[in-house]
């Protein structure tokens, strides 16, 4: 029988790289939902300060199944989740991709 720990223990290095996946997706339903939502229509001009407002809620919902996956995989390290050179290569992978997007989609909030 396995428990929730076992399972846990042998697959937890590999969410974070699942998290990139599921990220990438996300993404194309953002992008989708924006293109359903707007339309031929071109959106209506506002003040820079709430299009900047705007651009950090989406930046936000964007980022959430990387940040996710982000700290699992520190979470995983610290447990001690990977055993063997494929987990490991499988986690740092997937840390560094959500790395990558956490940044990426981050960056408006560190520098401005």
């Amino acid at each position: 029988m396995t428990t929730p720990a076992s399972i846990t223990s042998r697959f937890g290095a590999f969410l974070p790289l699942a998290a990139v996946g599921v990220e990438l997706v996300w993404l194309l339903f953002l992008l989708m939902l924006y293109l359903f939502k707007v339309g031929d229509v071109a959106p209506k001009k506002d003040s820079p300060q709430v299009e900047r407002t705007k651009t950090r809620i989406v930046d936000v919902i964007a980022m959430i199944p990387a940040a996710v996956g982000l700290l699992t995989g520190v979470v995983a390290i610290v447990r001690g989740w990977p055993h063997g050179a494929a987990q490991w290569t499988c986690l740092i992978i997937g840390c560094v991709g959500c790395a990558l997007f956490v940044v990426s989609f981050g960056s408006e909030f560190l520098f401005g």
